[in-house]
């Protein structure tokens, strides 16, 4: 007859069998780990062989950032600045550059919509300022915005009015003299 198994037998089989499922896992990350090493060594060593691809890239990069950030990369420059503030001062600088880029690169119709939006915003901030109930200022603005439309109609109508009269043919045929 057999003895039956020690209560430290079957630990230790239980061990062994945990260390070979931890030692399996370990293995299967290692390996998983050294194929995603290859692949972007594989990537990056195609680059280095294939400078063409590279110049590619770089410039699809940099008309990708253009839209985003109104205009191209900017070329490094060392920024001499030894304090906090002397380079918050120069930060500050940097993005007005940037800003009246952007404003320059705007169409009119832009410029126009991003001037009433501004002075629609300092209107509002005026009006809580004051006190007055959002909901008062919500109506106002959209009143301010209706008059608005309002007077450039009308605007509109009296140029397209005053060209047509410039284009008939007896037009400043009246000298003032």
């Amino acid at each position: 007859m057999q003895n039956p198994p020690e209560p430290q037998d079957e630990i230790d089989e239980e061990m062994q069998a945990r260390r070979a499922v931890r030692e399996a896992i370990q293995r299967k990350i290692a390996a998983d780990n050294e194929r995603e090493r290859e692949a972007r060594n594989a990537r990056r060593w195609k680059v280095e062989r294939d400078p063409a691809e590279y110049e590619r890239q770089k410039e699809r990069q940099r008309q990708q950032y253009i839209p985003k950030h109104g205009g191209p990369v900017r070329p490094y420059e060392k920024i001499v600045a030894t304090t906090k503030a002397e380079r918050e001062e120069q930060a500050k600088a940097r993005h007005a550059e940037r800003e009246k880029n952007r404003y320059a690169s705007m169409t009119p119709a832009e410029r126009q919509a991003k001037s009433d939006r501004v002075a629609d915003e300092a209107w509002a901030a005026r009006r809580r300022d004051k006190g007055v109930p959002e909901d008062i200022i919500q109506a106002g603005l959209a009143i301010r915005i209706q008059e608005r439309e309002a007077k450039r109609a009308v605007q509109a109508q009296v140029e397209t009015a005053e060209e047509a009269m410039r284009n008939l043919p007896h037009f400043g045929m009246m000298g003032s003299g």
